[in-house]
């Protein structure tokens, strides 16, 4: 048992040994300037990198429709006024709320960016109300999301 121990350990440094000489040899080459460009190198010249281009935010969509409390509204249904204030303590409690589209009857999540500094879902007070939200759509598999940006009040559903 000693002798696998020790064949394996001899195994591991070789392996490290190899790791450490191709990633040197790289390194070097790298770092290097190429022979020709040698002499034209000014070795106290300031290096300018091109500024990357800034990435365009994702477009935002519109949404009408109701605001819900999504586990409710996806075990049993429930929604609208007579839902309203258990939706409420729901959404308190910390579940999630989204917004039914009302063309296309898909539940969009509604996703609070903890990173802008938003602790409470920007949807709380307009449960069971018709809303127009704005938003960055997200998808995960087929969970459809949004994180908020506005929220615009219609008026009450049915």
């Amino acid at each position: 048992m000693a002798f696998l121990h020790e064949q394996s350990r001899s195994r591991t440094r070789a392996t490290f040994s190899l790791l450490f000489l191709l990633f040197s040899s790289a390194a070097s080459e790298l770092s290097a300037p190429p022979e020709a460009a040698a002499d034209s190198v000014d070795a106290g010249a300031p290096v300018r990198v091109a500024p990357r281009p800034t990435p365009e935010p994702p477009p935002q969509i519109r949404v009408r429709g109701e605001v819900v409390e999504t586990a409710c509204f996806i075990m049993a249904g429930r929604r609208g006024a007579e839902h309203q204030q258990c939706a409420i303590a729901s959404a308190r409690a910390g579940q999630q709320l989204g917004v039914l589209d009302e063309k296309t009857n898909v539940l969009y999540v509604a996703v609070v960016d903890r990173q802008a500094g938003e602790t409470e879902s920007p949807l709380l007070p307009f449960i069971a109300h018709r809303v127009e939200v704005r938003g960055q759509p997200l998808e995960h598999g087929d969970l459809p999301a949004l994180i908020v940006s506005d929220v615009r009040s219609l008026r009450s559903p049915r």
